[in-house]
């Protein structure tokens, strides 16, 4: 929900299952967003960096690129890659992607991502 009175919310509801059964549900949230043309950790196993810890072999990140501005994420072997827009437009390898698309990545050791819009935002997620 949106605590705010005055402010729009744009809200993402993520679920991811857990690694582990009958354990409590965690709830948080985090409102900064990335600087420009980087990716900030949000979700890990560990709460590594100040990020929220799930219970599940998952990394999730924000993503945040201007116009033209790339990034390329590695990815581990066996690992994996869903590419979720925000907002913008953002090319992902050669697929083009707008506003509520998506792209799975698999068998690839680099993520190329592209922003195409004015202020991309997406979500990257890390799987296993």
């Amino acid at each position: 929900f949106n605590g705010s009175k005055t402010e729009a919310c744009h809200l993402l509801q993520i679920w991811i299952l857990a690694n582990q059964r009958a354990a409590e549900p965690r709830y948080d949230q985090k409102k900064p967003l990335p600087p420009s043309n980087s990716l900030r950790l949000a979700a890990s196993p560990d709460g590594a960096e100040g990020s929220i810890a799930i219970r599940q072999d998952a990394r999730l990140s924000i993503g945040r690129l201007d116009e033209g501005k790339e990034l390329k994420p590695e990815l581990a072997s066996g690992r994996h890659a869903w590419i979720q827009v925000i907002s913008g437009r953002l090319e992902v390898g050669s697929q083009v992607l707008e506003p509520g698309d998506a792209a799975a990545v698999s068998d690839a050791r680099v993520v190329p991502l592209k922003g195409l819009g004015r202020d991309t935002h997406f979500i990257y997620f890390d799987l296993s």
